[in-house]
């Protein structure tokens, strides 16, 4: 069933935990919205000026802070796209020691541009909200076993 009009701005997504949920397809994708490198003025950043689609539009001066911050952006409550962090986060690593306003060197500009370029990909990815199998045996009778680290 569609989702009631004052909960929603397109008449089709909810927004819940970080995410958008199509009731009527039973899917979620990322909340992210596109890329943007403004500085942040009163609470608010301004809008790109057009459209992020590949790396020269991005920024020149890619800094330690700006990737920590964009990667920080990256709310995924439910873990979906975890796998895809992590690479992020691995990738990080080379930057520890940095100054954190020091523009990074060439080639790692180049990099960080191409990875900031997937992030317009980031509101394409869904996931099926139901996971259980449509062939299953009974699907009434499910197990929830929940596995933490304390850590």
């Amino acid at each position: 069933e569609k989702p009631p009009e004052e909960a929603n701005e397109d008449q089709v997504n909810v927004k819940i935990l970080g995410y958008k949920y199509a009731p009527v397809p039973d899917i979620l994708n990322p909340g992210y919205k596109e890329f943007n490198s403004n500085k942040k003025r009163r609470v608010a950043k301004a809008a790109n000026p057009f459209p992020v689609v590949s790396q020269e539009d991005i920024s020149k001066n890619i800094s330690r802070r700006m990737v920590i911050s964009k990667l920080a952006k990256l709310f995924d409550p439910l873990g979906l796209g975890e796998p895809y962090k992590l690479q992020l986060e691995l990738e990080v690593l080379v930057l520890n020691g940095l100054d954190w306003d020091v523009a990074l060197d060439p080639d790692m500009q180049k990099q960080w541009k191409k990875r900031f370029q997937e992030f317009a990909d980031i509101p394409k990815m869904t996931a099926m909200r139901c996971i259980i199998p449509t062939d299953a045996v009974n699907p009434y009778k499910l197990r929830l076993m929940c596995v933490s680290d304390a850590a």
